[in-house]
């Protein structure tokens, strides 16, 4: 499927489905983004899809203001996401921190680019002057990305992550807007 066939949609307007909803969860919990995900202690939700619905309804009215999540929705599934976590201390109220994660069978498509473009222009819409991003040293995909969409290397943090009994080194990242 072309990627133009598929489109971004920003949860801070727009009603998800329980169908699109449940696909959330199924990208959240692949073994293409667990992979990636720092905690692996982090709970996963329910499989039941009423109780994932009901989870996400419950986390979105928690994070509402705090955390702005758009999704790449092709025909009634999410098949990408990014979110923009505002930071909370007054010092770097400025800032946002941005996670994003593509289902494998939807990579090099430009998905993840059309995210993050659609983030960066979300972010200047809430007046932040800085995103922020970070990943493991070695998730070459990510690194790429985020170099293509403007954010530049601001160096790694040696060890920074403890995964799968070792520790792994994180690169960090900054995009002035």
């Amino acid at each position: 499927m072309p990627a133009n066939d598929i489109r971004i949609v920003d949860l801070d307007t727009y009603e998800p489905t329980d169908e699109e909803i449940v696909s959330w969860y199924a990208l959240l919990t692949a073994p293409d983004q667990r992979m990636w995900n720092y905690d692996e202690t982090e709970p996963c939700a329910s499989t039941e899809p009423q109780k994932q619905v009901k989870a996400f309804t419950q986390w979105r009215s928690r994070s509402c203001g705090e955390n702005h999540p758009l999704w790449a929705i092709c025909e009634g599934r999410v098949v990408g996401m990014i979110g923009i976590n505002r930071f909370k201390a007054a010092a770097r109220r400025h800032c946002g921190e941005v996670g994003f994660g593509v289902i494998e069978a939807f990579t090099h498509r430009g998905i993840g680019h059309r995210l993050l473009y659609a983030a960066i222009e979300k972010a200047r819409l809430l007046g932040l002057a800085r995103l922020e991003a970070d990943c493991f040293a070695d998730n070459a995909a990510s690194i790429a990305l985020l170099h293509k969409c403007g954010f530049r290397d601001e160096g790694s943090r040696t060890g920074a992550i403890r995964k799968d009994g070792r520790l792994r080194d994180q690169r960090v990242f900054g995009f002035l807007l």
